[in-house]
């Protein structure tokens, strides 16, 4: 009779403790869940801020490129422009000349 009554105990705690023991995986389930797509979110977030951290740098490198390729373009032209110069100056320099040299000329056939 008293193996009755524990096998009958057992039974009823069994029923008992069934929907607290399913309920308490079903939650445990429920934040393995969660957790696992919290992970894979933040995950997603530190990938997206490693490339945008990324695409800055690489933008900010392009910048360099832009800048340093524009003031070489600036710096040629400026020194084409000072060449034009210098070459016009020594052309009027050198017609001076050569005016000296025909008036020089022509004052010595006069002499």
């Amino acid at each position: 009779e008293e193996e009755a009554a524990v096998c009958y105990a057992s039974r009823i705690l069994g029923h008992l403790m069934l929907p607290r023991l399913l309920r308490t995986w079903s939650k445990h389930a429920g934040f393995c869940r969660r957790f696992a797509a919290h992970i894979a979110h933040t995950q997603v977030l530190q990938d997206t801020h490693q490339l945008r951290v990324c695409l800055k740098n690489w933008m900010r490198e392009v910048k360099k490129h832009q800048y340093a390729a524009d003031l070489w373009v600036r710096r040629w032209k400026q020194w084409g422009v000072a060449l034009l110069l210098a070459w016009r100056r020594v052309l009027r320099v050198s017609r001076h000349l050569c005016r000296g040299l025909w008036a020089l000329c022509s004052w010595a056939s006069l002499q």
